[in-house]
Protein backbone atom coordinates (compact mmCIF):
# COMPACT_ATOMS: atom_id res chain seq x y z
CA UNK A 1 0.00 0.00 0.00
CA UNK A 2 2.67 2.87 -1.10
CA UNK A 3 1.66 6.33 -1.71
CA UNK A 4 2.63 7.54 -4.74
CA UNK A 5 4.53 10.88 -4.76
CA UNK A 6 3.25 13.04 -7.28
CA UNK A 7 5.33 15.58 -5.90
CA UNK A 8 8.37 14.28 -7.20
CA UNK A 9 6.71 14.89 -10.71
CA UNK A 10 5.44 18.12 -10.88
CA UNK A 11 6.34 20.74 -8.31
CA UNK A 12 3.58 22.78 -9.12
CA UNK A 13 0.97 20.31 -8.64
CA UNK A 14 -1.44 21.84 -6.84
CA UNK A 15 -4.25 19.19 -6.19
CA UNK A 16 -4.98 16.38 -6.99
CA UNK A 17 -7.88 13.48 -6.49
CA UNK A 18 -6.56 10.56 -4.76
CA UNK A 19 -8.50 7.27 -2.67
CA UNK A 20 -8.67 6.99 0.77
CA UNK A 21 -6.59 3.61 1.43
CA UNK A 22 -6.14 3.53 5.55
CA UNK A 23 -7.29 5.91 7.98
CA UNK A 24 -5.06 5.25 11.37
CA UNK A 25 -6.25 6.37 14.90
CA UNK A 26 -3.21 8.33 16.67
CA UNK A 27 -2.54 8.63 20.22
CA UNK A 28 -3.53 12.55 20.48
CA UNK A 29 -7.24 12.87 20.74
CA UNK A 30 -9.15 13.84 18.02
CA UNK A 31 -5.85 13.12 15.79
CA UNK A 32 -5.49 10.62 12.76
CA UNK A 33 -3.09 9.86 10.10
CA UNK A 34 -5.47 9.40 6.73
CA UNK A 35 -3.45 7.50 3.77
CA UNK A 36 -4.18 7.82 0.31
CA UNK A 37 -2.99 5.54 -2.78
CA UNK A 38 -1.10 9.20 -3.96
CA UNK A 39 -0.60 12.73 -2.83
CA UNK A 40 1.14 16.11 -3.61
CA UNK A 41 1.93 16.78 0.01
CA UNK A 42 5.34 16.83 0.73
CA UNK A 43 6.96 15.88 4.34
CA UNK A 44 9.17 17.12 5.53
CA UNK A 45 13.15 16.08 4.45
CA UNK A 46 15.91 17.10 3.20
CA UNK A 47 16.00 20.08 4.41
CA UNK A 48 13.03 21.07 2.95
CA UNK A 49 9.92 21.40 5.40
CA UNK A 50 6.59 20.00 4.67
CA UNK A 51 3.45 21.46 2.50
CA UNK A 52 0.31 23.26 4.12
CA UNK A 53 -2.87 21.46 2.68
CA UNK A 54 -5.87 19.73 3.49
CA UNK A 55 -7.94 17.01 2.18
CA UNK A 56 -12.06 17.05 1.18
CA UNK A 57 -14.60 15.11 -0.16
CA UNK A 58 -15.80 17.80 -1.96
CA UNK A 59 -15.56 17.75 -6.17
CA UNK A 60 -13.94 21.32 -6.25
CA UNK A 61 -11.60 23.49 -3.74
CA UNK A 62 -10.80 27.47 -3.52
CA UNK A 63 -7.49 28.16 -2.85
CA UNK A 64 -8.24 30.82 -0.30
CA UNK A 65 -6.18 29.69 2.79
CA UNK A 66 -6.20 31.19 6.10
CA UNK A 67 -3.86 34.05 6.33
CA UNK A 68 -2.69 33.12 9.85
CA UNK A 69 -0.34 30.12 8.60
CA UNK A 70 3.18 30.15 10.21
CA UNK A 71 5.96 27.85 9.32
CA UNK A 72 5.65 26.32 12.95
CA UNK A 73 1.62 25.09 12.44
CA UNK A 74 2.13 22.88 9.17
CA UNK A 75 -2.36 23.92 9.35
CA UNK A 76 -4.34 25.86 7.04
CA UNK A 77 -7.97 25.41 6.34
CA UNK A 78 -9.04 26.07 2.73
CA UNK A 79 -12.86 26.36 2.14
CA UNK A 80 -14.94 24.30 -0.03
CA UNK A 81 -15.92 26.03 -3.35
CA UNK A 82 -18.99 26.64 -4.03
CA UNK A 83 -20.21 24.54 -1.02
CA UNK A 84 -21.24 25.82 2.07
CA UNK A 85 -20.89 22.54 4.02
CA UNK A 86 -17.06 21.89 4.68
CA UNK A 87 -17.55 19.61 7.49
CA UNK A 88 -15.85 16.80 5.89
CA UNK A 89 -12.59 19.17 5.49
CA UNK A 90 -9.58 17.19 6.90
CA UNK A 91 -6.49 19.59 7.93
CA UNK A 92 -3.64 18.40 8.05
CA UNK A 93 -1.15 19.56 10.85
CA UNK A 94 1.93 17.42 9.82
CA UNK A 95 3.15 14.92 6.96
CA UNK A 96 5.59 12.21 7.85
CA UNK A 97 7.28 9.38 5.84
CA UNK A 98 6.56 5.69 6.91
CA UNK A 99 9.36 3.69 5.98
CA UNK A 100 10.02 5.97 2.78
CA UNK A 101 7.12 4.24 1.26
CA UNK A 102 3.75 5.57 3.11
CA UNK A 103 3.07 9.75 3.22
CA UNK A 104 0.95 9.89 6.63
CA UNK A 105 -1.48 12.80 6.26
CA UNK A 106 -1.66 13.23 10.34
CA UNK A 107 -4.47 15.79 11.65
CA UNK A 108 -8.13 16.04 12.42
CA UNK A 109 -11.42 16.67 10.86
CA UNK A 110 -13.52 19.99 10.90
CA UNK A 111 -15.96 18.19 11.91
CA UNK A 112 -15.40 14.74 13.81
CA UNK A 113 -18.51 12.89 12.83
CA UNK A 114 -18.25 13.56 9.08
CA UNK A 115 -14.58 11.25 8.35
CA UNK A 116 -14.05 9.64 4.97
CA UNK A 117 -14.10 6.30 4.51
CA UNK A 118 -11.84 3.95 3.15
CA UNK A 119 -11.71 4.18 -0.59
CA UNK A 120 -13.38 7.69 -1.06
CA UNK A 121 -12.77 9.97 -3.24
CA UNK A 122 -10.73 12.98 -1.98
CA UNK A 123 -9.03 16.14 -3.57
CA UNK A 124 -5.94 17.13 -2.11
CA UNK A 125 -4.84 20.75 -2.02
CA UNK A 126 -1.73 22.29 -0.91
CA UNK A 127 -1.57 26.34 -0.25
CA UNK A 128 0.77 27.37 -3.21
CA UNK A 129 1.94 30.39 -2.11
CA UNK A 130 3.69 28.06 0.12
CA UNK A 131 4.58 25.17 -2.11
CA UNK A 132 6.26 27.90 -4.38
CA UNK A 133 8.79 29.60 -1.47
CA UNK A 134 9.69 26.47 -0.21
CA UNK A 135 10.59 25.85 -3.98
CA UNK A 136 12.74 28.95 -4.17
CA UNK A 137 14.40 28.70 -1.26
CA UNK A 138 15.51 24.89 -1.72
CA UNK A 139 16.77 25.86 -5.19
CA UNK A 140 18.78 29.56 -3.95
CA UNK A 141 20.30 26.34 -1.61
CA UNK A 142 21.60 24.80 -4.61
CA UNK A 143 22.64 27.65 -6.30
CA UNK A 144 24.43 29.01 -3.66
CA UNK A 145 26.14 25.99 -3.37
CA UNK A 146 27.22 25.79 -6.96
CA UNK A 147 28.21 29.55 -6.98
CA UNK A 148 30.71 28.54 -4.52
CA UNK A 149 31.88 25.90 -6.01
CA UNK A 150 32.42 28.03 -8.91
CA UNK A 151 34.33 30.23 -6.88
CA UNK A 152 37.01 27.76 -5.94
CA UNK A 153 35.35 27.37 -2.19
CA UNK A 154 34.74 24.12 -1.39
CA UNK A 155 32.29 23.16 1.00
CA UNK A 156 31.84 19.71 3.18
CA UNK A 157 28.38 18.94 1.85
CA UNK A 158 26.18 18.90 5.62
CA UNK A 159 22.51 19.11 6.38
CA UNK A 160 20.31 21.03 4.04
CA UNK A 161 18.00 23.74 6.06
CA UNK A 162 15.77 25.57 3.77
CA UNK A 163 13.02 26.75 6.15
CA UNK A 164 11.74 30.43 5.51
CA UNK A 165 12.01 30.97 9.33
CA UNK A 166 15.68 30.22 9.55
Amino acid sequence: MATLPLFWDDTYLFECEATVQDIRTLPTPGKVAVILDQTICYPAGGGQPSDVATISAAASIDTASSSSSSSSSKSSEIAASGDDDDSSLFIIDELKWENRAIVLHEGHFKDDSRRFKIKDKVLVHIDPDVRRLHARIHSAGHLLDTAMEQIGIHLIPGKGYHYPAG
